[in-house]
C-alpha cells in the first residue's frame, strides 16, 4: 500500500472509533484487517501506528482542530506529532484512488493557519497536554496533587510487550535466543522468572514461538498472580474468574501438567477462547467449567477440596 492509502485506512478507522458506542478500538481494527485480508502485515502496522498516535494525542489534536473530523485531526497529527512539511501533508491527501481526497477549501485554510502560528503543546491547556477529560481534572488533582501529570502521561505511553514463556515445552532463555536471532532483542522481566519483555510491538502472533505454543502475550503484573498463587503438582486448583485462561495457562507449567485446575466463568464467550490456548499449549490437566451463578452445584459438589482458589476479580 502507498502512504497515502495507509493514512486513509487510518482516518477510516478514526471515524469508527469515534462513532462507536459499543465497540473497542482494538475490536474495530481488528474485525477491519479481517474483512480486509489483502492488507499486509507491514501495512496494518504503519496503520495502527498512526491510529494509536492520533487516539493516544486525540486531546490536543481535537483542541488544535476545534473538531473531532478524523481528516482535520490527521491533519494535526502529522504537523505536529510526525513533524511533516506543508508539502508532504498535501502529498499524502493527493486524491488517489485508494488514497485520501484532496484538501478541501476549509482543510487548506486549517493546515495554512497552522504553518503560519505553530501550536505549542506547553501552550495548551493542562487537560490537553495530559490527554484526559476536561470535565475530571478537577477530581483528579485532588487526588493525584502535583503527581498527577506523571501518572497520566505515563498512562498513555504505549506498553511495551510482555512474554509468558510455557516452561512445559522450553526456557526462556532459549526464547530469548530464538528471538535475538530474528533481530528482536527482549530483556528478562524484572520480577517473573518466566517473563521476556520487548519494549517494542512485534507480531509475536504470526511467529513459530506462539503459534507453537511456546509464549503466550502475558504482562508482567498476570504472571506474577499466577506464581504467587504458589501451584504446586498434584494440587487441585480453582480458577473462579478465568475468562479465556491467561492465569490458567501461566499455572499449568508451575504443575508440571499434574494436578487439576478447574477454569470457571460465567460467561461463555471468554471460556470458549480456552480450549485453542490449551491445544496450543499441550495443557492436559485442565477443565472448563461454565458457572451458572452462585447457587451452582459446582461449588458443593466440590466442598472444600481446593488447594488453591484464584479470584482475579479486577481482571474480569
Amino acid at each position: 500500500m502507498r502512504s497515502s492509502a495507509r493514512l486513509q485506512t487510518a482516518i477510516e478507522l478514526v471515524d469508527k472509533i469515534n462513532i462507536s458506542t459499543n465497540q473497542s478500538a482494538d475490536k474495530i481494527i481488528s474485525n477491519h484487517f479481517r474483512k480486509n485480508r489483502y492488507i499486509g502485515a507491514k501495512d496494518r502496522r504503519q496503520i495502527s501506528l498512526t491510529l494509536f498516535s492520533i487516539i493516544r494525542n486525540q486531546a490536543k489534536l481535537t483542541w488544535v482542530a476545534g473538531s473531532q473530523s478524523a481528516r482535520l485531526l490527521a491533519i494535526a497529527h502529522h504537523t505536529i506529532i510526525e513533524n511533516l512539511s506543508k508539502d508532504q501533508i498535501l502529498s499524502l491527501f493527493d486524491g488517489s484512488e485508494y488514497g485520501p481526497n484532496s484538501l478541501a477549501e476549509n482543510e487548506l485554510v486549517f493546515l495554512d493557519k497552522i504553518f503560519k502560528k505553530p501550536p505549542k503543546i506547553e501552550e495548551m491547556p493542562n487537560w490537553c497536554q495530559i490527554e484526559m477529560p476536561e470535565w475530571i481534572m478537577s477530581d483528579l488533582t485532588k487526588k493525584w496533587g502535583s503527581t498527577l501529570f506523571e501518572e497520566m502521561l505515563a498512562l498513555n505511553t504505549p506498553a511495551p510487550m510482555d512474554l509468558r514463556v510455557n516452561l512445559l515445552k522450553t526456557d526462556r532463555l532459549l526464547v530469548r535466543d530464538k528471538l535475538e536471532k530474528e533481530g528482536i532483542n527482549p530483556k528478562l522481566t524484572q520480577y517473573s522468572s518466566v517473563g521476556l519483555r520487548i519494549e517494542h510491538r512485534v507480531n509475536i502472533l504470526g511467529s513459530d514461538l506462539f503459534k507453537n505454543g511456546l509464549v503466550e502475550i502475558q504482562d508482567e503484573g498476570s504472571q506474577l498472580v499466577s506464581l504467587l498463587v504458589d501451584p504446586r503438582p498434584n494440587m487441585l486448583v480453582i480458577d473462579l474468574c478465568a475468562g479465556s485462561g491467561g492465569k490458567t495457562l501461566a499455572m499449568a507449567p508451575i504443575m508440571e501438567n499434574t494436578g487439576k485446575i478447574f477454569a470457571c466463568d460465567v460467561n461463555e464467550k471468554r471460556l470458549s477462547r480456552l480450549l485453542p490456548r490449551l491445544k496450543r499449549a499441550h495443557v492436559t490437566n485442565v477443565s472448563k467449567v461454565l458457572l451458572t451463578g452462585l447457587d451452582d452445584s459446582f461449588y458443593s459438589d466440590l466442598g472444600s477440596s481446593a488447594d488453591r482458589v484464584v479470584v482475579d476479580v479486577p481482571c474480569s
